[in-house]
């Protein structure tokens, strides 16, 4: 998922449906649906007034106003998840097929392929630094992250996972260099020194983790479990953490979001059994 903070709206990959559902926030109810290819991740960009959306093996560049669609990228590979730069007017893709296991890199906002870097193995959650120049991939099968250089177009460090593994979502707090990592094997939080790439602390949350979001003006982590509960962590300072709440949710619940210019966590319950298919929103305090 991801928000739209100034206009008040929410973009959801409805997977079993194939659409790519917008909210309305305020309301609380759906107001357009986009149709087309099963969508894997969706990416609403302000600075540009553009949205991207995975769709199979394309990312689709929407206009932001009027949901025009304005270019397909076609990188022949499945495709996951998505960052950016504004500064740098980059998206970065997750592509993550036998065929090609790499970042590509699209210019923003024509939507032109700018080149890829390529990984050892699949790739899941990544971060992108905004004030410098890596980023960090999640590599699961291997146990390990890899650390790129975007500029250059290369892999420049591979740090090693320790008594870990199921290393999936990942958020980054870039002022005081520290980067967040899920791990679902055991079930902890990973908080490594992007200075070093060695760990600082882990934090034991429940199981199942697919998504989780850095709160920087609460000084917190938000972590979707899909076990059963949303888990929020508390930093104390660059060193230390503690859970503060688990927040009962529902089986299958591990996709969220946070914006933090709306201050709200968006948590996607998924449709089972009588339990219809929603959004659940949390207000930060």
């Amino acid at each position: 998922m991801s928000a739209d903070a100034e206009q008040h709206r929410l973009f959801a990959t409805a997977t079993t449906k194939k659409t790519l559902e917008i909210i309305d926030v305020n309301s609380g109810k759906p107001w357009r649906t986009l149709a087309g290819d099963g969508p894997a991740a969706a990416l609403f960009a302000p600075e540009f007034n553009q949205l991207y959306v995975t769709r199979r093996q394309k990312v689709c560049i929407y206009d932001g106003s009027t949901f025009a669609l304005l270019t397909n990228v076609d990188l022949q590979c499945g495709l996951d998840e998505l960052e950016y730069n504004p500064d740098a007017k980059r998206l970065y893709v997750g592509c993550m097929t036998s065929n090609k296991t790499a970042i590509a890199i699209i210019g923003l906002p024509d939507g032109k392929p700018k080149g890829e870097i390529k990984l050892p193995a699949k790739p899941q959650g990544f971060a992108v630094e905004q004030k410098g120049t890596r980023i960090f991939v999640n590599l699961p099968s291997l146990k390990q992250i890899a650390v790129l250089d975007r500029e250059k177009q290369k892999l420049i460090d591979v740090w090693p996972l320790k008594d870990t593994a199921a290393n999936y979502p990942m958020a980054l707090d870039e002022a005081n260099h520290r980067l967040f990592v899920g791990c679902r094997q055991p079930a902890q939080l990973a908080v490594l020194d992007t200075t070093t790439g060695k760990p600082v602390a882990s934090v034991a949350i429940s199981g199942d983790t697919d998504d989780l979001s850095y709160d920087a003006a609460h000084k917190r982590i938000y972590i979707a479990c899909g076990q059963g509960s949303l888990d929020v962590i508390e930093q104390h300072d660059a060193d230390h953490y503690l859970l503060r709440d688990r927040i009962p949710t529902l089986a299958g619940a591990r996709n969220g979001c946070f914006a933090p210019g709306a201050n709200e966590f968006y948590l996607a319950i998924p449709q089972r059994g009588s339990q219809a298919a929603e959004i659940q929103v949390y207000q930060a305090h």
